[in-house]
C-alpha cells in the first residue's frame, strides 16, 4: 500500500506535511471441514516507521493469528 504526502492543515501548507510511506502485508489462511478457517497475517513487513495522522505513529511489524468458526 502506498500513501503519498499528506497535509495536516486545511490550508495545505507544505511546511505541515507528513511524508509519504509504503507498507506491505501478507497473509495466509486455510479452510478445513467447511467449518473452520485458520489463518495468519504479517503486517508492515518492512517495519516502516510512519504516521497517518500528525503525532500518531502507527505500529511497526506486527502479527495476527485467527480462527473463524462457521456454523
Amino acid at each position: 500500500m502506498y500513501v503519498g504526502n499528506v497535509f495536516t492543515t486545511t490550508d495545505n501548507i507544505s511546511k505541515y506535511e507528513l511524508d509519504g510511506y509504503q507498507i506491505s502485508n501478507i497473509g495466509l489462511d486455510y479452510t478445513f471441514c467447511n467449518t473452520f478457517t485458520l489463518g495468519g497475517q504479517l503486517n508492515n513487513i518492512w517495519n516502516e516507521n510512519y504516521q497517518s495522522v500528525s503525532s500518531r505513529y502507527m505500529p511497526g511489524r506486527n502479527y495476527s493469528i485467527y480462527l473463524n468458526i462457521n456454523f
